[in-house]
């Protein structure tokens, strides 16, 4: 005995209007292979349904319990973080780095940090613009040891900064919306430029010399007095430029002080700049015989308590 499965394949036509149809037999079972089919399902069908039975009582027995989890904190910044309010991407400079870098200041120190532009003017960054990540000069944030010294009536002026790169520490670059906790004005991103500690800092001196009347020096004297740490950097540079009117001259001092009295731990810091510089065609080539000076004095104090922190 033998059963044929027989499939019908119809095709229509549009003109002229007839409709084809073709027999095809897809499957022949013998007698015997349709007895064997129907002894399997009937001898498993039972035993599946049995299973499944099994399966939903021990899953109706089953409680669901919920388990809280504790926080993860994310320890890849200076302070610790929780990771939901990890929004910062953070590039550290590090003073080993600073100094095998081939600079001698600051605008070319940051051109080497991945998403800033530094658009400079004159030697050794007489007067620099910086931007982050596609905003403007306006929109980065230049901080000092925390303390905000960008420059309230312009962004072409941010980085009159009054410290040589041979005491900075370290250098964070803060890309991105994480950094507005800052305030505003870093809106693209903030730049936190740390010294050296009065108590951990080594006294240097550094002299340096070049073509076209150039000269830079740079003096950095930690000292202590009694419980109290001190610091003081003085830096200068000057040139006559490499052509008419690009003549260059800067002055920096800074002081710092760390003092711990009991519970309570004081730090204040004090910063002038003085800069005078030719600014030959640096808006406008009709205008070439432009000249600009500025000077910007800063000062800063804090109180913490060391058992908060």
């Amino acid at each position: 005995m033998e059963v044929v499965l027989i499939v019908y394949l119809c095709a229509k036509f549009q003109s002229p209007p007839i409709m084809v149809c073709s027999i095809k037999p897809v499957l022949t079972l013998h007698f015997r292979t349709i007895s064997l089919l129907f002894i399997v399902i009937f001898v498993a069908l039972p035993k599946m349904h049995g299973f499944s039975q099994i399966d939903t009582s021990r899953a109706q027995n089953d409680t669901i319990k919920e388990i809280n989890l504790d926080s993860v904190i994310i320890s890849a910044q200076v302070a610790p973080t929780v990771q939901s309010e990890l929004l910062r991407v953070v590039h550290i400079i590090r003073a080993e780095e600073i100094q095998q870098a081939p600079v001698t200041d600051l605008g070319s120190l940051l051109e080497f940090v991945r998403g800033i532009d530094i658009r400079q003017r004159g030697i050794t960054g007489a007067q620099s613009d910086i931007s982050m990540r596609g905003g403007t000069f306006d929109q980065v944030l230049l901080l000092l040891n925390g303390v905000n010294i960008s420059d309230p009536q312009t962004g072409h002026h941010n980085m009159d900064i009054p410290v040589d790169v041979s005491v900075i520490e370290r250098i964070e670059v803060l890309q991105g919306s994480g950094a507005r906790i800052f305030g505003p004005n870093a809106f693209a991103g903030a730049i936190n430029i740390i010294t050296a500690s009065p108590d951990k800092a080594f006294p240097s001196v550094s002299l340096r010399g070049g073509l076209y009347g150039s000269a830079e020096m740079a003096v950095n004297l930690p000292f202590r007095t009694k419980k109290v740490y001190h610091i003081l950097s003085l830096s200068g540079s000057t040139t006559d430029g490499y052509t008419e009117n690009t003549d260059y001259k800067k002055a920096n001092a800074f002081y710092r002080m760390n003092a711990k009295i009991g519970k309570t731990k004081a730090n204040v810091q004090v910063g002038y700049v003085r800069k005078g510089f030719g600014a030959n065609s640096f808006y406008s080539p009709k205008f070439p015989n432009q000249f600009e000076e500025t000077s910007t004095i800063f000062a800063a104090a804090g109180i913490s308590d060391t058992n908060a922190q």
